[in-house]
């Protein structure tokens, strides 16, 4: 909406006329609160930060380390004397 606002101060300030940087105006700020609400029906309040969030976590997660080492490392360690 910012975006939208700054173009047409922009544009009436290169000289546009008043009622092409209105059209301009309204056709934009109408866009973009429809796709805002038109998102928040497709992903809910939260899920389209969830959706991005799916992109900063791995896929799956590799173990290259052998069972027995796993089993090894459970058993408690005994002290030296």
């Amino acid at each position: 909406l910012l975006a939208v606002f700054i173009l047409v101060v922009i544009l009436y300030l290169c000289g546009v006329s008043q009622i092409a940087c209105l059209v301009i105006g309204i056709v934009g700020a109408t866009l973009v609160v429809w796709q805002t609400f038109a998102m928040n029906r497709k992903y809910g309040q939260y899920g389209l930060m969830k959706k991005g969030a799916v992109r900063m976590h791995p896929r799956y997660l590799l173990n290259r380390r052998t069972v027995y080492h796993l089993i090894r490392n459970l058993q408690p360690k005994r002290k030296k004397q």
